[in-house]
């Protein structure tokens, strides 16, 4: 059998190549170990009471442990087996957010009438309060099609853009990607 070679820098483990996020509790691990490691022991419970083996291999997919909305760290242990040698133990961990934000409420200012306003795309300012209990409200999408909801912008309780349509629907993604519900724009 022949070992995979080993990549360079420190021997460990990271979630989803070092993300602080995820909203999957399907991630893929990224492991470096020594050239003479014969298996890989994973396991999302620290004591190693029924780990996972793997044949040496740099990326392994791995599901976390789900518990629901709380927003706390998910924690993978890797150690590596040399012959009969049990490496350190080695540690990453991510946020598993599961839990979409809110758009609690989404309304349109007065439209600019001035005359630039007059060419095709007018000036709109949308004013929203979107929240999120894990990751924290990162990105809207502001449309006036669902079925074409344009580019993610950054979050602003103000929100200003230029559309040739009026705005009628909002929705959030968090940091870890999770989208809202559509809310109507007043």
């Amino acid at each position: 059998m022949t070992t995979p070679p080993i990549p360079a820098g420190q021997l460990g483990v990271t979630v989803n190549n070092g993300a602080q996020y995820t909203k999957s509790p399907d991630v893929t691990l990224f492991l470096k170990f020594p050239p003479t490691t014969t298996q890989i022991l994973m396991s999302n419970d620290g004591g190693f009471l029924q780990p996972t083996t793997f044949v040496p291999k740099q990326e392994i997919s791995w599901k976390l442990d789900s518990s629901g909305p709380e927003r706390l760290p998910k924690t993978v242990y890797a150690r590596f087996l040399l012959g009969s040698i049990v490496s350190e133990t080695y540690t990453d961990d991510i946020i598993l957010d599961e839990t979409p934000p809110k758009v609690q409420q989404a309304s349109l200012a007065p439209v600019n009438t001035s005359v630039a306003s007059a060419a095709k795309a007018k000036r709109y300012t949308v004013k929203l309060k979107a929240t999120d209990s894990n990751s924290g409200v990162d990105k809207v999408q502001v449309t006036a099609n669902k079925r074409k909801p344009g580019k993610l912008l950054k979050y602003a309780r103000k929100l200003k853009l230029k559309s040739a349509a009026r705005p009628k629907f909002v929705r959030a993604r968090d940091r870890a990607g999770n989208l809202s519900p559509w809310k109507k724009i007043r």
